[in-house]
């Protein structure tokens, strides 16, 4: 639909730029992860590299629309807006559960993967029954780029946000107990940047509108993109420092 910039407010713009620095941390951080299968033909990597890569999709809508509009005069038709929001979290979710499973407990696999792939297809299901009947029964536009989600969208990002703390800090927790000091930092770096995935999602989620909530909540997006990529491919003379301090 056709859209001038002075459509969005200077908050508008801060919160897209803030979404447009954390998505294109976590795209190259999901592609590099990506790449690492190919290196060393580890599954794992895959679903690693999906996981933040569709993690970050709810933030697409408004940098892209930021940008089509700087462009075109042209933004994102409110349902396509939507669909990018909230269709593909519970592929997040599962593609996390995946790898969780993987690198922590292989022998239980099916168990844990099971229940997860069962209650991600059901939402996958009964959103595109809703969107279908009804778009207002997956969230409500409120103006100025804000949607006021249902409470079926509700209820499953808090069960995916409670998944991945839960499952992120048994990672990271893992990772900080072994005897290599660089793999320890790393999971030091990835239980920050859980902790503030987590901070940061709660307050995006529970804005209930405001900008100013919105604004610190991609802020901290940020910094938790940072700490992922960190956790993965921790630059060798930081590690150096670090380790370096550690025996200091």
């Amino acid at each position: 639909m056709q859209m001038g910039i002075e459509e969005f407010t200077s908050l508008d713009i801060i919160r897209a730029l803030f979404a447009l620095i954390f998505v294109v941390i976590s795209l190259i951080s999901g592609l590099k992860i990506l790449q690492k299968y190919f290196e060393h033909k580890n599954k794992s990597f895959i679903s690693v590299g999906l996981t933040w890569i569709f993690i970050s999709t709810p933030w697409w809508p408004l940098p892209i629309t930021l940008i089509t509009v700087l462009l075109f005069n042209y933004a994102l038709e409110p349902l396509v807006y939507l669909y990018l929001m909230t269709a593909f979290i519970p592929l997040a979710l599962i593609f996390w559960i995946i790898s969780f499973t993987n690198l922590i407990y292989p022998t239980y696999k099916k168990q844990i993967i099971f229940p997860y792939l069962v209650i991600c297809v059901f939402y996958f299901i009964i959103y595109h029954i809703l969107l279908f009947i009804n778009i207002e029964y997956i969230s409500v536009y409120k103006g100025h780029f804000q949607y006021q989600h249902s409470i079926f969208i509700y209820i499953f990002l808090v069960f995916t946000l409670f998944s991945a703390m839960i499952t992120g800090f048994l990672f990271a927790l893992k990772s900080t107990k072994s005897e290599d000091p660089r793999i320890q930092w790393k999971g030091r770096f990835l239980f920050l940047a859980i902790l503030f995935f987590i901070i940061g999602v709660f307050l995006d989620t529970f804005s209930f509108g405001s900008v100013i909530m919105q604004t610190t909540a991609r802020f901290i997006l940020i910094f938790s993109a940072i700490e992922y990529y960190m956790g993965f491919f921790l630059p060798k003379k930081i590690e150096n420092w670090l380790i370096k301090d550690t025996k200091s």
